[in-house]
């Protein structure tokens, strides 16, 4: 054989090789999107199940090809199970109008999760005293399904937010969860400060309760309103913040006036259960789709339920955007 005649040789198998992987790519993407997901390549490397250089475990493992949810519920809550019956009844005493619809366990919410096809949970957790924070951020990394993203928690009054914030993550959690009324604080408190700072540093997202709360309604301090988020988002412009309950839960002419068209993501719980659709339809019209993150604050409110609310209300395009397209963002998935 001439030397032309063997790299003609090569390069012909070398396109062989090229087509019969490209075809299976394909194939491959083809499976997966059939089933409901899409993949998208990502930066991160990191791998499941193994440590960082600091010697954590990976709570949320985020590997160099990512599936995507189709479906992604993005504010949920959940306990332990020797602990679940007593905190249901503990919060539940504080909402006797609204009853909750789950168990407030894991198998409830993954049972909740199934019945509404979602593929993804953020499971919420809040830390009512700064002992708390090292015990949930534990529990949160037992989770035995790969369906569900630790939100952990930290305490306003922990002496180290820095350290702990750094530690969540070191262990892929993409966010923690505040809640001015369970944890006793002001949003703009400069209490907060190092907690935002920190988040800011080691790009976590944050996920605060905005409004009222209902299992509150003799407090009317005003902890979480529209026009103390808006002064925050301009003292920390960098913040990722999640603002629930559609910007502020009973408040939502506020939010329309000082929160719509801040940079902010608005989760969509207890909006349609207590707004008018009209309403709803504006602020998100007027905030943008893009920013808007579906959200049923489980066991509360019946995710499929939820869905079929959004779903009923707007188009297909932003139905998307607000089921998982967003979230997606929000995490860096």
């Amino acid at each position: 054989m001439t030397r032309e005649g063997h790299w003609l040789l090569v390069f012909q198998w070398s396109l062989g090789i090229w087509a019969l992987v490209i075809f299976f790519g394909i194939w491959h993407s083809s499976l997966i999107r059939h089933s409901g997901f899409v993949i998208r390549h990502s930066m991160s490397s990191v791998a499941p199940h193994y440590t960082t250089s600091l010697g954590h475990a990976i709570l949320f493992p985020r590997p160099s090809w990512a599936i995507i949810p189709r479906m992604i519920d993005i504010h949920t809550h959940a306990f332990p199970d020797d602990i679940a019956p007593r905190a249901m009844t503990s919060l539940q005493g504080r909402t006797p109008a609204w009853q909750a619809v789950g168990d407030g366990t894991v198998a409830g919410l993954l049972a909740a999760l199934d019945r509404a096809e979602i593929d993804l949970a953020c499971v919420c957790a809040i830390a009512t005293k700064p002992k708390m924070v090292k015990g949930i951020l534990k529990w949160q990394g037992s989770f035995s399904s790969d369906r569900l993203v630790p939100f952990c928690s930290i305490h306003p009054l922990d002496k180290n937010p820095r350290k702990w914030l750094r530690r969540m993550a070191s262990q892929g959690v993409p966010a923690i969860k505040l809640h001015p009324y369970y944890q006793d604080f002001v949003v703009d408190d400069e209490l907060l400060f190092p907690i935002y700072e920190a988040a800011i540093e080691f790009d976590l997202a944050i996920t605060l309760h905005c409004g009222r709360d209902i299992g509150f309604a003799d407090d009317q301090t005003d902890r979480a309103s529209a026009a103390r988020l808006a002064a925050l988002v301009d003292r920390f412009p960098e913040i990722r913040l999640l603002c629930t309950h559609m910007g502020g839960w009973g408040e939502w002419d506020e939010v329309e006036k000082y929160l719509v068209g801040k940079d902010v993501f608005f989760e969509t719980s207890f909006g349609l259960t207590h707004m008018p659709p009209e309403q709803f339809q504006r602020i998100v019209a007027a905030h943008g789709p893009e920013k808007i993150c579906f959200g049923s604050d489980w066991p509360w409110n019946d995710p499929a339920t939820e869905l079929a609310r959004i779903k009923n209300i707007v188009d297909e395009e932003t139905f998307k955007q607000i089921s998982f397209r967003n979230a997606c963002q929000l995490l860096g998935v």
